[in-house]
C-alpha cells in the first residue's frame, strides 16, 4: 500500500527579486523558538550554522526587518515578524490540510489500483475534526488502509446511506440542538 503526503509549500517574493522558499526558513524559526539558540536550531534542522545565518540574513533583507531579538543572557527570541510567519504557515496548513489529505487518499487509492497493490480499503466520508484526525493517525499507525473524502456532515451521512462509504464522521452538537441534529441525521442511519 502506498502512503501519499501532500504538504503546502509557499514562497515569498518582493518585486522582481528571487523567491524565498519558506520551508527551511520556517523549520529553522520554529527550532530557534524552541531552543533559544541559532546554533542548536541549525543542528536540529540539519543545517550548518553558517548556512542558517545566511538564510536568516537573506530573509531579513527581503523583509527589511529583523527575524530575531538577541540579548545577553536571554538567548535568541523570535521577532514579531518571525512569529507572524510561523502563524501564517500554521494557518495555511490548517486551511489546506483537509483538502490535501482527501486528495492524498484518492491518489493512494488510484496508485494502488493501477499497480494492483490495493488492499481492501475502508471508505470514510467525514467532516474535518479532531476525532477524524485521531482516527486517521491510529489507522495509519495500524496499517489500516483508509480512503478518506472530506465532506460536510450531511453529505457524509448521506454517502453512508447510499453505500458509497463504509464509515461516516459527522458533527452533532450538544445541548438544545442535539435532538434536532440527531433527528436530521437519523433518516440516513
Amino acid at each position: 500500500m502506498f502512503k501519499v503526503r501532500i504538504n503546502p509549500h509557499w514562497e515569498i517574493t518582493r518585486g522582481n527579486g528571487e523567491p524565498l522558499d519558506t520551508a527551511v526558513l520556517l523549520s529553522l524559526l520554529r527550532a530557534i523558538d524552541e531552543s533559544g539558540s541559532i546554533a542548536r536550531a541549525a543542528q536540529t534542522v540539519g543545517l550548518s550554522y553558517r548556512y542558517a545565518w545566511g538564510l536568516l540574513r537573506e530573509a531579513e533583507a527581503l523583509f527589511g526587518s529583523s527575524l530575531m531579538q538577541t540579548g545577553r543572557g536571554r538567548g535568541t527570541q523570535l521577532s514579531a515578524l518571525a512569529e507572524k510567519l510561523i502563524w501564517a504557515d500554521r494557518r495555511v496548513a490548517a486551511r489546506l490540510s483537509p483538502t490535501l489529505d482527501s486528495l492524498a487518499s484518492e491518489l493512494e487509492t488510484e496508485l494502488g489500483k493501477t499497480v494492483g497493490a490495493a488492499p481492501a480499503m475502508i471508505r470514510l466520508d467525514a467532516s474535518h475534526g479532531f476525532a477524524v484526525a485521531t482516527f486517521l493517525r491510529q489507522a495509519t499507525e495500524s496499517g489500516l488502509p483508509i480512503d478518506l473524502r472530506y465532506r460536510n456532515s450531511t453529505d457524509a451521512v448521506a454517502a453512508l446511506s447510499r453505500g458509497e462509504s463504509d464509515l461516516a464522521g459527522f458533527h452533532v452538537p450538544t445541548g438544545e440542538f442535539e435532538a434536532p441534529s440527531a433527528e436530521r441525521f437519523g433518516k440516513w442511519l
